[in-house]
């Protein structure tokens, strides 16, 4: 304060002492300071100025991913928001996992998403659309069959019947898995046991209606107690039913099964000996030298 007396003064100016002021209104503001000095009340005044922050008016996300399929993690790598500001510039904001509400992975349909941010202390939001679906139904059939174990039979003699135990096949599906299925019997055919030599038999497998194949082979080898006609001309060996008839034998009468195995011993009588087969098959009956096949009908 410059005085009459060309002297000066200096007086701290307290809130109480200034009126006019409005942070909330921007431009040049005159201020009023009222202060007293030996109870005459005196008042000055100073210009400020309040400028206008700018604040967001429009906010846009960029985000890379907006369609998903059920059980998804939200993807937001490269994820943004672009703000629009009132003094007409933009600023952007990297959105981070703690920003995002609302998206829920096993939720099939178009979902609202919301992104939550703060500028200046002020918490604003703005929110983008994403589709859930549900995940894609691939068909898994079966494309090929193999043989992985062969039975633990694959040599035969003439007559036996065939034995698949032990055998097993690998089914392979489309999608590159496998299982593994016990060999039946009833999944081979082309065995002939009357035929001498290597025998190539076919598996065939069915999976959904279709049907797929795999190959693998077994031996049949000649019957070695076979004997020509003229040493079995004295000695009539023949089956009727489920009735073995030995004519004209001189020694016991053995009955061999197609596994070999030894079912029947009968003294013979010269004439005509009969011997009852409960099962039906093939048999292979003994007589001194003499040797013969027969099968055994109902």
């Amino acid at each position: 304060i410059a005085t009459s007396d060309s002297t000066t003064a200096e007086v701290v100016i307290t809130p109480e002492m200034v009126s006019g002021f409005n942070p909330d209104s921007a431009g040049v503001q005159t201020v009023t300071v009222a202060f007293e000095i030996d109870g005459v009340a005196y008042t000055t005044t100073f210009d400020v100025e309040v400028k206008d922050i700018a604040k967001p008016i429009d906010a846009e996300v960029v985000i890379s991913q907006i369609e998903y399929t059920v059980g998804d993690s939200l993807k937001l790598d490269g994820g943004k928001i672009v703000i629009a500001t009132s003094d007409s510039t933009t600023a952007e904001v990297v959105i981070t996992p703690e920003m995002v509400s609302g998206f829920n992975p096993d939720s099939v349909g178009v979902q609202t998403v919301t992104v939550s941010f703060e500028i200046d202390g002020v918490v604003y939001t703005t929110t983008f659309d994403v589709e859930v679906k549900e995940a894609a139904v691939i068909e898994v059939v079966a494309k090929s069959i193999a043989v992985s174990a062969k039975p633990a039979k694959v040599e035969y003699k003439q007559g036996e019947t065939l034995d698949v135990t032990g055998g097993k096949i690998t089914v392979t599906f489309s999608d590159n898995t496998t299982a593994e299925v016990e060999l039946k019997a009833d999944m081979v055919s082309g065995f002939d046991a009357d035929k001498v030599g290597e025998q190539k038999l076919t598996v065939s497998y069915t999976v959904d209606g279709v049907t797929l194949t795999a190959t693998f082979e077994v031996t049949v080898k000649a019957d070695d107690t076979a004997i020509s006609e003229d040493e079995a001309a004295a000695v009539n060996i023949y089956a009727y039913g489920n009735t073995i008839v030995v004519e004209n034998a001189t020694a016991d009468i053995l009955v061999f099964d197609s596994m070999g195995r030894m079912i029947s011993r009968v003294a013979a009588n010269a004439d005509r000996t009969e011997i009852q087969i409960g099962m039906t098959g093939v048999y292979i009956v003994k007589t001194g030298t003499t040797a013969k096949r027969v099968m055994i009908n109902d």
